[in-house]
């Protein structure tokens, strides 16, 4: 009997068109006869089976084999689809496992616009500043309690900014 130690694999968000996570499901042969994998039904194209085993696949009892799923988002938002494992087991011939994971994009920076953030008062808010009146306009929340030197990259158009942690700095885009 095929035995998968988790039915559901969650990666962290990844920007599209960004190899992300790699994940790997352990199963086990619980039964007493010989587990044979004839097939995967693969899951969508935002996550990819990485180097599967030939098949078929022969499971021995009590055996382990595992495979491993690349996140790999091709759209923006809250990505799902599921993996499935076909075998001989008689009870439960397809094992599936459930994939998630948030695909997000980059948005480029408006070109004559100042940025700035609130920092740890407001929240680390993401901020216009009308460069005549200095006020500021809120964007949204960074996610991050001081996102501190906001820049424009002059080629991709991409705000990065300095995220200070303790004693070092950490270099962070700002979406």
């Amino acid at each position: 009997a095929i035995y998968a130690t988790s039915t559901d694999l969650s990666f962290s968000e990844r920007e599209i068109n960004h190899v992300g996570d790699t994940l790997t499901i352990t199963f086990t042969n619980n039964g007493l006869d010989t587990l044979v994998i004839s097939s995967f039904t693969d899951p969508d194209s935002n996550f990819l089976l990485v180097d599967p085993p030939s098949l078929p696949l022969s499971v021995a009892t009590f055996e382990v084999e595992s495979v491993k799923v690349r996140f790999n988002p091709k759209a923006v938002g809250n990505l799902t689809s599921t993996l499935v494992i076909n075998s001989n087991d008689t009870y439960n011939p397809t094992q599936a496992i459930n994939v998630s994971g948030l695909g997000f994009h980059i948005v480029t920076a408006q070109s004559g616009t100042m940025y700035g953030g609130t920092g740890l008062i407001d929240y680390g808010r993401l901020i216009t500043i009308d460069p005549v009146t200095a006020a500021g306009t809120a964007i949204g929340i960074t996610g991050f309690e001081e996102v501190t030197n906001l820049r424009v990259h002059p080629i991709t158009r991409e705000l990065w900014g300095m995220l200070p942690s303790g004693s070092s700095t950490r270099l962070l885009r700002v979406n």
